[in-house]
């Protein structure tokens, strides 16, 4: 029996990719510049430079994820440096890290308009599970769901990310569950299928976008989250 639904945030729960932008547009804002389309592409070129400078692409790598959350930081901190050098110009680049890092915990926007609503009624019937990579900084972003979250999970807390195996046998040991009680919700093929099934989850992949990618992995796999509450009532969770 499915007693816990784990949930991934980031393009699962939340569209990082607005969060991003908002965390953009609050730098823009400071250095009073506008977010035209032309700052906006040049901008997110700096941000993808920084990330793959950063390793932080390379969950699959073992060594990788032991630097992760520290190279999580430094990539923000090599992104202002770049967004400096562009623009010509001295930047307070500690104080606009933080400023980025807290805009990106200050966005609540969903993945679906029914994100939270399907959310919150999963949570009369199960217990409803956060586990997301990334860095403290930005918790506040999942304050729409800790009301009805039974724990939250973070990889900077819990000293591993996903796929890492220790990241699942935390949650296990910290839920004092058997692996086959939970059903871990994700859209990455590797960080959170793969991570969990070698864990010994169920896993449901949220497919969303991803029209011409397998993920062997899965258990079972949606396109929307509304799909979430008629497969767990199927006859496949039946006991």
């Amino acid at each position: 029996m499915i007693r816990y639904l784990v949930f991934d945030v980031d393009d699962t729960l939340l569209d990082f990719r607005m969060s991003l932008y908002r965390a953009e547009k609050a730098v823009a804002d400071r250095l009073g510049l506008q977010i035209t389309e032309e700052y906006y592409l040049t901008d997110n070129k700096l941000i993808m430079t920084a990330w793959q400078e950063s390793g932080l692409s390379g969950t699959s790598d073992p060594e990788a994820r032991e630097s992760w959350h520290l190279n999580y930081r430094l990539c923000i901190l090599r992104y202002i440096e770049c967004l400096a050098e562009h623009l010509g110009t001295d930047l307070d680049q500690n104080e606009l890290t933080r400023l980025f890092l807290r805009s990106i915990g200050e966005m609540h926007h969903t993945m679906e308009k029914e994100t939270l609503e399907v959310y919150i009624g999963l949570s009369a019937q199960y217990k409803n599970v956060l586990a997301t990579n990334t860095v403290v900084e930005v918790r506040e972003r999942l304050r729409p769901f800790e009301p009805y979250t039974y724990r939250v999970f973070l990889s900077d807390e819990l000293h591993a990310v996903k796929p890492d195996r220790k990241f699942f046998d935390s949650i296990v040991r910290e839920l004092a569950c058997d692996p086959s009680e939970c059903l871990m919700i994700g859209n990455s093929v590797t960080d959170d299928m793969m991570g969990a099934k070698n864990a010994g989850f169920y896993t449901c992949w949220y497919k969303r976008g991803k029209e011409n990618v397998s993920c062997p992995d899965a258990d079972y796999q949606i396109d929307s989250i509304t799909e979430l509450p008629m497969l767990l009532e199927s006859a496949a969770f039946l006991p």
